[in-house]
């Protein structure tokens, strides 16, 4: 009994289903064959055994900050010289500020010359434990909090994240139609996602056809406006860099349509979250007699839904633009000047292309939910 039991939970195949997708993308995109691969740029792991800061100053603008030389004493932890100590000069400016502590690790750079070591630099500060044990830490603190539902929502960003790096980019890195591919892995977050948390389930089908609608509204109305208003992919920030490291093995490649794409994934997660709060009410709602009293329920939940959801977008946008900010408020610039820049240009697009969905969201699950629950299958 208790494996008919298990045979027939769908929510357990619906994980399963993601699982299996995300084994699929990963090995076809041929990351899992990258995380064995040799690192040709000779970037290893290292420990500070000493450290000479007598060259080293006080920056005179930032506080906390030491500007000048430091020699200090390492030993290698991996490649070919693991083990071997190496004294070296470590530069720190104020764009480049590694400051070397005794018994800290850090990567460096290892340049060879006929198999032998020339010259090691510091390249970066090592992270990589430390952002393990972070992303550990809320993980835990998740599940502590949510419990099951914790769970759904790891399994859920687990399942988005490897979807975008796994399937989204390298599709369209080998197509070169970025809306179209943004779209489909909308469409399949979409559907694990909402699967996942309201089972397989009419709720879950009326929650899913007003995120497919839904974003699929916000990339013709970015690309439409984009056209228009002379904003698109080539506006974006590192968009030149993209145009100039292009395998252009791969014609036709349709970076004004990045904009869009990038505008979907976005509103993508906003938008599950209103229509399925939105489908919830209706669907909850049992003194309603007709579909217009279950569209007028789920309508009211909406507008609660809107007034939090669209801050939260703005106020995410305006967090990671402190440093824009900042320097737009340096510069002083007149607001003929600021509203036409490609940086305020692109960040109205994807603010108010993403919120035309969201709004979009409500009266479009309000309608799916009315209809799917009036109909019988």
């Amino acid at each position: 009994m208790k494996l008919v039991g298990i045979v027939r939970n769908k929510r357990l195949w619906v994980v399963l289903t993601g699982i299996i997708l995300s084994a699929v993308f990963v090995l076809q995109s041929g990351a899992f064959l990258q995380l064995f691969r040799q690192d040709t740029a000779y970037i290893y792991r290292g420990r500070i055994l000493s450290v000479d800061e007598a060259r080293l100053v006080p920056d005179p603008l930032i506080d906390g900050m030491y500007v000048g030389r430091q020699t200090i004493e390492i030993v290698l932890l991996q490649g070919d010289f693991s083990g071997q100590r190496f004294v070296i000069e470590n530069t720190m400016s104020r764009y480049f500020n590694h400051h070397a502590v005794e018994g800290m690790e850090l990567l460096f750079a290892v340049n060879m010359w006929n198999n032998e070591v020339h010259s090691i630099e510091v390249y970066s500060h090592s992270r990589g434990q430390f952002l393990l044990a972070f992303v550990a830490i809320f993980i835990m603190l998740l599940i502590l909090v949510a419990r099951k539902r914790g769970l759904y929502a790891i399994l859920s960003m687990l399942f988005a994240l490897s979807t975008v790096a796994f399937f989204m980019i390298p599709g369209i890195a080998s197509s070169g139609n970025p809306l179209v591919f943004a779209l489909i892995t909308g469409a399949i977050i979409a559907a694990f996602s909402t699967f996942l948390v309201q089972d397989v389930s009419k709720k879950a089908i009326a929650s899913f056809a007003a995120t497919i609608f839904s974003i699929s509204i916000v990339g013709v109305i970015v690309l439409i406006a984009g056209y228009v208003g002379n904003v698109d992919g080539l506006d974006l920030e590192h968009a030149e860099e993209l145009v100039e490291s292009w395998n252009w093995g791969v014609s036709n490649f349709r970076i004004t349509h990045l904009l869009a794409a990038s505008t979907v994934v976005i509103a993508l997660g906003v938008v599950m979250h209103v229509s399925m709060a939105v489908v919830n009410a209706v669907f909850v709602t049992e003194e309603a007699k007709d579909m217009q009293q279950l569209f007028k329920a789920g309508m009211e939940q909406g507008r609660d839904k809107l007034t939090i959801v669209l801050s939260v977008l703005l106020l995410a946008f305006l967090g990671s633009s402190v440093v824009i900010l900042l320097l737009i408020a340096f510069a002083e610039a007149s607001f003929m000047l600021l509203i036409n820049l490609d940086l305020i240009a692109v960040a109205v697009m994807q603010i108010v292309g993403a919120s035309f969905g969201i709004v979009l969201a409500v009266p479009l699950a309000a309608i799916s939910a009315a209809f799917i629950k009036q109909t019988k299958f």
